[in-house]
Parts: C-alpha cells; sequence; structure tokens
C-alpha cells in the first residue's frame, strides 16, 4: 500500500491526536538492535548493539521520502543512564545518527531516543524484548546441505512480533559484517515510515531465503531472525509514521557443503 493510502484510511477512522499527528511534519524514526552472540563449530561472534535514527520532514507528496534534516543533538537513553549515548551524524548519509558497540542491552529496559532540532525536543520511548528463538535450527544449527542441490532455506519462528531475517558469510569478519541478505528496514528512510505505518509483511510465521542473493556460493553462513517491539505513541510534535524500536537477535549457523 503506498503512503498517501495509509494516511488517508488513517485520517477517516483516527481521532484527533492522529489528526494533529498527521498535519506534523517532523519525522523521526529510531532502532536500536542487538546482533546474535553465536558459538558454534568454527564459528564465533560477538553480540553488537547497534544504534541508528532518522529525523527529517515529510514532504507534500506522502508517496517520496522525507527530506532528512541536521539534529543539534541526537542521543539514546535507558533505564539507569538517561543521559546515554550520543549518535552521531552518518558521513555521506544525511538526516541518519548512528552509535555502535556502547550500549548494553537489557530486555524490559525502556530505551528513550532523543532528538534536538532549532530548540525543539522530538522523543520516543520503547522497552526491550527478550532475544526470538529460530524453531527450526537446533543446537543453533541448520542441516548441513550440498550447494548444487540447495534451493532455499525456510526460517521459522514463534510469535507474531515484527521479525527481520538476515544472512551474513560466516568468515568475511570478525563481527558479522553485511549482510547477503535482508528483509530489515532500518537503512532506507521511506521503508521505515511504510513499516511504521503497515508492518503486515515483517509479521510472518516463517520466511524463506532463497540461494540467491542469500547464498552466492558453497560455505559457511549466519543466519539471524531479530524480533522487535515498536512504538508509534511518540512525542506530540511528531508526524504519524514516526516510531521508535528495539529488537534483539537469535543466530544459527547453516553450512553448504560443496
Amino acid at each position: 500500500m503506498r503512503v498517501a493510502a495509509i494516511f488517508a484510511a488513517v485520517a477517516l477512522i483516527a481521532g484527533c491526536d492522529v489528526v494533529q499527528k498527521i498535519e506534523n511534519r517532523k519525522i523521526l524514526m529510531g532502532a536500536m538492535l542487538a546482533s546474535p552472540q553465536v558459538d558454534v563449530l568454527d564459528v564465533s561472534k560477538a553480540s553488537v548493539t547497534t544504534a541508528q535514527l532518522f529525523f527529517g520532514e515529510r514532504q507534500s507528496d506522502l508517496n517520496k521520502p522525507p527530506t532528512p534534516l541536521a539534529a543539534s543533538g541526537v542521543t539514546l537513553g535507558w533505564d539507569g543512564n538517561s543521559a546515554g549515548v550520543a549518535l552521531a551524524p552518518v558521513t555521506g548519509k544525511e538526516g541518519w545518527y548512528q552509535a555502535t558497540g556502547s550500549i548494553p542491552y537489557t530486555p524490559g529496559a525502556n530505551y528513550t531516543f532523543t532528538v534536538v532540532y532549532q530548540g525543539e525536543t522530538f522523543s520516543g520511548t520503547v522497552a526491550a524484548p527478550s532475544a526470538p528463538t529460530i524453531k527450526n535450527a537446533e543446537a543453533h544449527q541448520f542441516p548441513q546441505q550440498v550447494y548444487s542441490e540447495f534451493t532455499s532455506l525456510t526460517l521459522q519462528r514463534d510469535g507474531m512480533a515484527d521479525a527481520f531475517y538476515a544472512v551474513f558469510d560466516a568468515g568475511s569478519s570478525a563481527d558479522l559484517g553485511t549482510p547477503t541478505c535482508t528483509n530489515a528496514p532500518v537503512d532506507d528512510a521511506a521503508t521505515l515510515v511504510r513499516f511504521a505505518l503497515d508492518d503486515a509483511a515483517w509479521k510472518a510465521a516463517s520466511f524463506d531465503l532463497p540461494k540467491s542473493p542469500c547464498f552466492p556460493s558453497a560455505g559457511t553462513y549466519v543466519v539471524s531472525l531479530t524480533t522487535v517491539e515498536k512504538n508509534t505513541s511518540l512525542s506530540s510534535n511528531l508526524s504519524l509514521g514516526s516510531a521508535v524500536m528495539v529488537g534483539a537477535a537469535d543466530g544459527a549457523v547453516f553450512v553448504l557443503q560443496q
């Protein structure tokens, strides 16, 4: 569904508070995600927590992506540390801010994203969920397969929380690095807004991961499943389509033999 159609549908059934949010123009999308800790076979990867945030202004044409804005301060705080950490601007990505590695992930704790722009404060808080479990991986391993006979891998999980998958080459770096494929809506502002408004595509009970592009060659891979808690009830000066989310991941090793 296009973003403009979603806004129109919400406006028809919403109360005054939501109508006010439609009239607001500032967009905040924050995500804090903890990667899985993996120690299986000869694969050892530490969990890394990354927080990123996009701040911008929605355009009059709702089907166009938001215009990025340069904030004077962006922070992520949590229970027991309201000052938290500063998110630094991402080089080459206007409107994006990020911090990695210095954030503890505590299930049940509240995390608050805060942006200061032209003297005005925008914020959103969300509680961290527990990590999910990949149902069809035994002891964090999928059954090995022969690459020439392999076509796809099905990833199964419990519950209906929003979920993202990602696949990583296990030998590419000390951490999990860049995924070969993922459905996580965290690197594109327009996709993040769609996710905030309509997350049905991320609530599936299973995901099919195709051979291409997820598994480009024989080798050892880490398959990650992240579930998130999302909150769209943020400060009243933000537009509909704003959201903050926090999530943790389970990981399993998948070996494709030559």
